[in-house]
């Protein structure tokens, strides 16, 4: 045993253990990203069908994951659950209390690759990249095309890894996502 812990259950044990191995038998269907957990895997897969099964019963917001829409929620109650150690002060999100702390701790793990300054928030490494690289923050380091947002860059590394799942029979044209093979075809084949 790693870490001693009991489960009721042999299945909840396996799922468990997983965590200590690093299997991952869990594989998308569409981009082969492999997971450790069924539930994660089935989560992600929300990504390529553009499905968003939680609503926001305030605003009517739809959210493709859980723990989104509790994130979101709290943007209408107020609530700030996690709090500073050092000063009380707190926070609706944890990535905002993370950040916080670093003023106490002087951590500055966000590093640029070109010039070596360190930064506190990874938005201030991003915008201090403008100096280097102009508005196309965000190189492909297989063919060498430049981004403005990460996300962008994402969507275009996936070309030229794994095959794309989705291909239009019209023009060959690939998507990653199915809902973005939809839209395509709206706009260029009728």
């Amino acid at each position: 045993a790693v870490c001693h812990k009991v489960f009721a259950q042999k299945g909840s044990l396996q799922s468990h253990e997983r965590i200590h191995t690093g299997e991952k038998p869990f594989r998308c269907q569409t981009c082969q990203k492999a997971f450790s957990q069924k539930c994660t895997l089935q989560s992600h897969e929300r990504i390529h069908t553009g499905e968003k099964p939680f609503r926001c019963q305030t605003c009517q917001k739809a959210f493709s994951q859980k723990c989104t829409l509790q994130a979101h929620v709290r943007v209408h109650t107020g609530e700030k659950p996690f709090r500073c150690q050092t000063c009380t002060k707190a926070f609706s999100h944890k990535s905002n209390l993370q950040a916080h702390e670093r003023i106490h701790t002087g951590e500055r793990p966000f590093k640029c690759q070109t010039c070596d300054m360190a930064f506190a928030e990874s938005g201030h490494l991003t915008r201090h990249r403008r100096v280097h690289m102009g508005d196309k923050l965000y190189r492909c380091g297989t063919c060498g095309a430049s981004f403005k947002h990460r996300f962008e860059l994402k969507c275009h590394e996936r070309l030229h890894g794994v095959d794309p799942a989705f291909h239009c029979n019209q023009c060959g044209e690939k998507f990653v996502e199915k809902a973005d093979l939809n839209a395509h075809q709206k706009e260029h084949h009728p």
